[in-house]
């Protein structure tokens, strides 16, 4: 049980650090509707995100937050949250991943996947 949340916690830090493997769904700022926002948890807090009110600006996209205190404490160190951010981009369908965050190559007929937090995750 230790060795998987580690392996996901892994599969995380590398599809942040790899940001090539991700692809943009549509243009500068896709909408996000209101029943993906129910989805959604604030990274810093842990709290609901309940409107688009409290957002910043990511890889041409937005990350919500639950109060522009969550906002604040983003924006004083967001290296710290940089995983969170990106899952949250891809939980909210403004990016897609498109290859294996583990070998960077893209999922062919023998591929796995793995559901992280709630996002389907290919593995090679």
């Amino acid at each position: 049980m230790q060795a998987s949340r580690v392996f996901i916690a892994v599969a995380i830090m590398i599809a942040a650090l790899t940001s090539s493997t991700f692809a943009e769904s549509s243009t500068k700022y896709p909408k996000v509707d209101a029943k993906t926002l129910v989805k959604v948890k604030c990274f810093v807090d842990q709290k609901k995100v309940v409107s688009s009110e409290h957002f910043v600006s990511f890889k041409k996209a937005r990350l919500f937050f639950s109060s522009e205190e969550a906002v604040a404490k983003y924006k004083a160190d967001p290296a710290k949250f940089a995983a969170y951010a990106n899952h949250q981009l891809v939980l909210t369908g403004q990016y897609e991943i498109k290859a294996c965050p583990m070998s960077g190559e893209e999922p062919d007929e023998f591929s796995g996947e793995i559901v992280v937090a709630g996002v389907k995750v290919p593995m090679m």
